[in-house]
């Protein structure tokens, strides 16, 4: 049994929660940011700013922060935008809020919008939070505080974040388990058996389920050799279970079916296999079961989109 190349942790894991973000947004509010989810009027929609975003990152120098930008609407009827950045480092960052309060302004100077700024830390250091840019002198002040999240500071909330029926609890609970298990690959395994198996007991609808698999790959990386147990093990639990739904085991039909789109990129191939699935009638969530990427994603695939990836 072969396993596909796999891309490095760090970019599967922050491809991993952008995606998740995207699925998941009223979730993750609901947990990392109460004040401003119950300010949200979730019925008009939201919509993520890539262009506009891309826009401002493409002009600044050094290390890219804002990761998103996402425009939603209050219960006032205002429109609000909202920049989020994801930070998976393990290392400090230097000057990383003042690249915070850098994007901040640049969005408002060019967009004259009111922008609410937020970071997500996933790391292990709870006395590093630098969540304000300050600078003074005699007679002149500039403050700039934003909202922080630390994920490690979930970590003994656990078991409840997994019982708590929101998607994104789970999603916290998996990246706090996935940083205590260190760089030891045995843990990883174990955990990520462990994990795997509790979506299926803790009776999660089986879009999350295979939404939720796919992000405990991406931030859990095993060797081939374990890998492939974790498959076997899997497999065996879900022909006990009656659930086939496992991410891996589509990954592996994916990886017989596009060796082109391999040997191009796993994530290009994917996309492009999507697409003509989708264009030849097959159902979405057959698509979505045979390619592990989420019916929203497959239905904003394009022809233009394609024709950048075409494999010949």
């Amino acid at each position: 049994m072969r396993i596909a190349n796999r891309q490095t942790s760090s970019s599967l894991s922050d491809n991993g929660w952008k995606e998740m973000i995207e699925l998941y947004l009223w979730y993750m509010l609901e947990i990392l940011y109460k004040e401003l989810h119950r300010l949200i009027d979730y019925s008009k929609g939201y919509k993520f700013l890539d262009k506009e975003l891309q826009q401002i990152a493409g002009k600044l120098r050094g290390k890219r922060i804002a990761d998103m930008l996402i425009e939603v609407y209050l219960t006032s009827g205002k429109s609000q935008w909202i920049l989020l950045h994801i930070e998976l480092q393990a290392q400090k960052i230097a000057n990383f809020a003042e690249r915070m309060f850098i994007y901040n302004y640049k969005i408002r100077e060019r967009y004259g919008k009111d922008v609410i700024s937020i970071a997500i830390l996933i790391d292990r250091d709870r006395s590093w939070r630098p969540n304000i840019y300050r600078v003074e002198y005699p007679g002149f002040k500039l403050e700039f505080e934003y909202k922080l999240v630390k994920i490690i500071d979930y970590q003994d909330k656990v078991e409840e974040l997994l019982k708590s029926g929101n998607p994104f609890g789970i999603i916290i609970a998996s990246q706090i388990k996935r940083l205590e298990a260190g760089n030891d690959k045995s843990k990883q395994y174990k955990i990520k058996v462990e994990l795997v198996k509790k979506l299926r007991d803790l009776g999660c609808k089986k879009e999350d389920i295979r939404n939720l698999n796919r992000f405990i790959d991406w931030i859990f990386i095993l060797p081939r050799e374990l890998e492939e147990k974790y498959i076997k093990e899997i497999e065996e639990y879900e022909e006990v279970k009656k659930m086939p739904i496992m991410l891996t085991a589509e990954k592996l039909g994916i990886e017989k079916g596009i060796e082109k789109g391999i040997e191009k990129g796993v994530e290009k191939g994917v996309y492009y296999t999507a697409y003509r699935m989708r264009e030849k009638g097959i159902d979405l969530d057959t698509i979505a079961e045979i390619t592990g990427l989420s019916i929203r994603k497959i239905k904003s695939l394009s022809k233009k989109d394609i024709e950048k990836i075409k494999i010949k």
